[in-house]
């Protein structure tokens, strides 16, 4: 009983499947065939594609990005210029939330400019 559910299921998943192509006239194939009975002239013509039932999925236009302070951007706008200064002077520079990293040592908004000579 459970062979024969499963197996009529099956069936009627592969049944649904089942995409029917239209026929060229003259072209012979088998019957109750999967293939499309068309002559190879056919097969790229616009009626007969495969693709053309496809749906094509628009990305979405969604960003993520992290929400930060105003506070903590205006800081960060400010060690912008003593970031750029250590880079043109070859040294490692980067921004951390609201902090200045110049070659692993930390500068913040009051320590830029009197641990860091930016000219």
């Amino acid at each position: 009983m459970l062979v024969e559910n499963a197996q009529e299921a099956w069936n009627k998943y592969n049944s649904s499947r089942k995409t029917s192509y239209p026929t060229a006239s003259g072209a012979g194939g088998a019957e109750g065939s999967d293939t499309p009975d068309a002559n190879p002239s056919d097969v790229n013509s616009a009626d007969t594609h495969p693709m053309d039932e496809t749906v094509l999925v628009q990305k979405p236009t969604i960003s993520v990005s992290d929400q930060i302070l105003k506070t903590v951007q205006e800081r960060r706008k400010s060690l912008l210029p003593a970031m750029i200064n250590a880079k043109k002077r070859g040294k490692s520079a980067y921004l951390s939330y609201d902090k200045l990293y110049i070659d692993n040592k930390m500068f913040t908004i009051h320590t830029v400019s009197s641990g860091f000579d930016s000219s």
